[in-house]
């Protein structure tokens, strides 16, 4: 049987890696994980720029826990960051859960307000947002 912290914190390490493939010639600082989370309340997994990420691998079920999503949204009120929910159930892709204001700033900021999309999907709305593009500009190629 598989031990679910140790499932847990090699997601979380997975999701650190795959975060700096895709950001690392961005981005500045280390990512890495938040070690103090099983100390401290209301902290996400992982910390990279103004994002906090929340990582959760679990076993197949019809959606995301909504605990998940008050989990990092609270800790994004905590850290002053946003808040992005990526999750893995066995057998199937990764996904995220972002806030829709990250995708249109005339949404508010409300906990209600989010989105579901593939990690692709959410690393380039990152890579967007750290340099400062508008991805709101349609510009055909």
């Amino acid at each position: 049987m598989t031990n679910s912290r140790t499932k847990g914190h090699s997601f979380e390490r997975d999701v650190a890696r795959l975060l700096r493939e895709e950001l690392g010639d961005i981005v500045d600082t280390d990512i890495k994980r938040i070690l103090d989370q099983t100390r401290e309340s209301e902290l996400g997994d992982i910390e990279i720029h103004d994002f906090v990420v929340e990582c959760k691998r679990y076993a197949p079920q019809a959606s995301p826990s909504e605990a998940w999503w008050d989990q990092v949204w609270a800790a994004g009120i905590k850290s002053g960051k946003h808040p992005l929910l990526v999750y893995k159930f066995d057998r199937v892709p990764i996904r995220c859960v972002v806030p829709f204001y990250l995708l249109n700033p005339d949404y508010p900021k409300k906990r209600e307000y989010r989105a579901e999309m593939t990690f692709e999907n959410m690393a380039m709305m990152m890579r967007e947002y750290i340099n400062g593009e508008d991805p709101f500009i349609f510009s055909p190629a």
